[in-house]
């Protein structure tokens, strides 16, 4: 009897970003992928080509085809000629998932309003804020406490993450310390990772003291040196904060506080950074520690008009400015980006962009719940919690995956970008369901920063040579 042809296809999704003599041969949709020798395209192509299983062997007898051929079929990047690729939704729940509270492992408590400086691009706006000056209580804090540490023991959920944001969170201090010293009586056996973001302008001993034992990861705002940075981020009052920052970030140092700087970019500072990277690198050295540095992209509705800078140039600047910041061993990401190059890497899931997307409460100070600080969508209320949970708007965002954007499908980052940030979508359009309007520029920086950080530092674990696809086998899988 006569041997069946196995016929094979490139899958619909597969991509290929090149560097030198190095590949990377990537699942577009379910992420799944290989670093490879650029030989490896030859195969790919000539599979393109209609070749069967069996003529390829016949062609390169001489190699280990079959074995390079199970490890793309494996990856989803070559399927069977009559395989449909459907490209099915990432984790659709049921109702009844979503309406438990299973998916929640994040919380945020916006504990303050309020802030003491006016940042030209800040995304707060009076309208949409309610009380602009309001502060969380006691007793508000600790009723979301307590709810989200009981919908963690009722799914058995072992890690979260709880986020003290503002406004400036440090201006309701008293309310922070509270949550603290409650969260490690009431965490039972649940590891918990603590962060804050802050604008840097306010610090005493007792503060840095706390968040030094609790080990709270602080997120800093810089925006550059004294030049660059005081153009936009000033007291209410027009005095400049730069240096008082720089003083504070020093003494929660000192502290032995656990910190990085986020600089957002802009027309500002995006030519004018090497000062701020400088300053990182003395840090580092002086106190021993390794500051990250992460440039945040203005998205959010810019309507100061302060970042006008052309995607072209504002890559090939972003780019330059991480490749100045490592050559003085300072640790640097760009905005949101690094989500879907870890999703790449196999550090995070595909196709959720963050936990914005049904994993995260953010209750305001009135006890109001939003799906973060920065997504403008009421969801309930802490006093009912299980009704946030039975939201339309709830819904729409756990159900906000990979494969249900119409707008990206297709897209050669879907499965890690899969949409990128709802808050900057929302702002623009007014619904959370398409794509945010950054797109152009995450996807040259996603190419870009692939080049630069997963094929230029992969180093093959077995010599190529012997043929025209070396081994034919791929060093690095993810």
């Amino acid at each position: 009897m006569a041997q069946k042809t196995f016929k094979l296809k490139v899958s619909k999704n597969t991509r290929v970003i090149k560097h030198k003599e190095k590949a990377i041969v990537y699942n577009a949709f379910y992420g799944d992928g290989m670093v490879c020798h650029i030989d490896m395209l030859e195969l790919i192509d000539n599979i393109k080509q209609g070749k069967s299983i069996q003529e390829l062997k016949k062609q390169y007898q001489q190699l280990n085809i079959g074995t390079s051929i199970s490890e793309l079929m494996k990856k989803g990047l070559v399927v069977e000629k009559n395989i449909l690729e459907a490209n099915r939704p990432y984790r659709v729940y049921s109702d009844a998932e979503i309406e438990s509270g299973c998916l929640i492992n994040k919380l945020r408590l916006n504990v303050s309003h309020a802030c003491n400086m006016r940042c030209a691009y800040c995304y707060v706006d009076k309208k949409d804020a309610g009380n602009i000056d309001a502060t969380m209580t006691w007793n508000t804090a600790k009723k979301a406490i307590n709810k989200f540490f009981n919908l963690l023991k009722q799914h058995s959920h072992k890690f979260c993450i709880i986020r003290f944001f503002g406004g400036e969170p440090l201006l309701n201090w008293p309310v922070i310390r509270q949550s603290l010293e409650y969260i490690q009586k009431e965490s039972h056996g649940i590891s918990v990772s603590f962060l804050l973001n802050t604008n840097g302008t306010i610090f005493t001993e007792e503060i840095a003291k706390t968040l030094s034992i609790q080990k709270i990861g602080l997120a800093i705002s810089l925006d550059g040196t004294s030049k660059e940075h005081d153009l936009v981020r000033q007291f209410k009052s027009g005095k400049p904060s730069y240096e008082v920052i720089v003083r504070h970030i020093e003494n929660f140092l000192r502290a032995g506080c656990i910190l990085g700087i986020e600089t957002t970019i802009g027309d500002h500072n995006i030519f004018r950074l090497k000062g701020l990277i400088d300053q990182i690198a003395l840090w580092n050295t002086t106190f021993k520690v390794s500051i990250p540095l992460s440039f945040q992209h203005l998205a959010i509705v810019d309507k100061t008009k302060i970042d006008t800078i052309p995607v072209k140039e504002k890559t090939k600047q972003i780019i330059a400015l991480i490749e100045s910041a490592g050559k003085k061993n300072v640790r640097a990401d760009t905005g949101m980006v690094h989500f879907s190059i870890n999703a790449l890497k196999g550090q995070r899931n595909t196709g959720r962009y963050c936990r914005a997307m049904g994993g995260e409460l953010c209750v305001y100070p009135n006890g109001d719940i939003y799906p973060c600080g920065a997504l403008k969508i009421k969801l309930g209320a802490i006093d009912d919690i299980m009704s946030v949970f039975r939201s339309i708007a709830y819904h729409s965002l756990a159900n906000r995956t990979a494969g249900n954007i119409p707008a990206c499908r297709g897209c050669e980052i879907e499965a890690f970008c899969a949409g990128g940030c709802a808050a900057d979508v929302f702002a623009v359009s007014g619904v959370v369901n398409t794509r945010m309007i950054n797109c152009d520029l995450e996807r040259k920086l996603f190419k870009n920063l692939v080049k630069r950080d997963v094929l230029a530092f992969t180093k093959f674990s077995i010599k190529t040579g012997g043929g025209a696809y070396g081994c034919g086998i791929p060093v690095t899988v993810f």
